[in-house]
């Protein structure tokens, strides 16, 4: 089912953008409309066919942000099946969020100082122009940042929060999987390579010497590589690994081995070519542990869970909530039965 998971993702991507061209996208246009109709109620409270114009413009404008021309129609098509199942789902965590008593100023505050802060807007007089300029007010912003925030936090209290791993489902899953948390020793390693092909016998080793000198001379590794490395790896500071020690050629393995942190060693040739390797981190072979891992599994088998626990607490919500949906827009609710 889609519904929270999918409106959580336009969610996000509203937060990443301008307001204009997603929060506000089609507000303006919807509101304008002359004929008004109910197209749902939630426990009595209405939501009307402009507002179901409303979440379509948003999410027109989002997914043509998103996706290519091949593709817009099909994203497009598969979204309005589910435009007022998002709605009407946003409506119960709402009236969930007051009943129980949700902190929704707090909740307000929050997301409108995100707002400000994304948007670049210090002042209250730079706050009152942007809305002047999209042509909404206060209020109406209020209940769009409300809608856009509070879902997100009813989900993580009625559904996330409440879901519970018994400890022996934990250790059996453990057991079941017990190698995969076996740790084996291995290193990150800043490296400093120079090339076979490119230079002659004699060109390597003076410039290994002089590495040397500019290291013991006081020279930080990192800059070393971006001085002297001709490996792929001084794009990203001359950093590989973790590696285990079987990953390592003989000569590079010993050396590493013996290395404390931040020590250096090199030069080391291995097929003509010359290394110098500073340690980074070492991580030591460590034996599966269940305490070490129980939080990692725990949140693992709740992933994996969310979806079925999510769309019992929508069928719940359905069967304890008076719902109604016109006819005609069935069809934007498919995923909501019928009562």
């Amino acid at each position: 089912m889609t519904g929270i998971p999918a409106t959580a993702a336009r969610r996000r991507a509203i937060g990443a953008t301008c307001l204009a061209a997603l929060i506000l996208a089609g507000w303006t246009a919807a509101r304008a409309e002359v004929i008004e109709e109910v197209a749902a109620t939630v426990n009595g409270q209405i939501i009307t066919r402009t507002d179901l114009l409303t979440r379509e413009a948003q999410v027109r404008a989002q997914i043509t942000r998103q996706f290519s021309e091949d593709d817009l129609e099909s994203k497009l098509t598969e979204a309005r099946r589910n435009l007022l199942t998002d709605l009407i789902r946003e409506l119960l965590l709402m009236q969930r969020a007051e009943i129980m008593g949700l902190d929704l100023d707090k909740v307000y505050k929050s997301a409108l100082d995100n707002l400000k802060e994304q948007q670049g807007i210090r002042t209250n007089d730079e706050m009152q122009a942007l809305l002047k300029q999209e042509g909404i007010t206060e209020s109406e912003l209020r209940e769009i940042l409300l809608r856009y925030n509070v879902p997100d936090i009813m989900i993580n209290l009625e559904v996330r929060q409440k879901m519970a791993i018994p400890e022996e489902e934990l250790k059996a899953y453990f057991e079941k999987h017990r190698e995969e948390f076996r740790v084996h020793e291995s290193y990150k390693v800043r490296e400093v390579v120079l090339l076979a092909d490119s230079h002659s016998a004699e060109e390597l080793d003076q410039i290994s010497e002089k590495i040397k000198a500019d290291l013991a001379g006081g020279l930080p590794f990192a800059e070393a590589v971006l001085k002297y490395s001709e490996a792929p790896s001084r794009f990203q500071e001359g950093i590989i690994g973790p590696l285990s020690a079987q990953d390592l050629t003989g000569g590079l393995r010993e050396a590493v081995a013996k290395l404390k942190q931040d020590e250096v060693a090199g030069p080391i040739k291995i097929r003509g070519n010359v290394h110098f390797v500073q340690l980074v981190s070492m991580t030591e072979a460590q034996e599966p542990d269940f305490e070490r891992v129980k939080a990692g599994i725990e949140n693992k088998l709740k992933q994996e869970r969310f979806a079925g626990e999510l769309d019992a607490y929508w069928q719940r919500l359905y069967r304890e909530n008076r719902l109604t949906i016109k006819e005609r827009y069935r069809i934007y609710a498919l995923d909501i039965p019928k009562t």
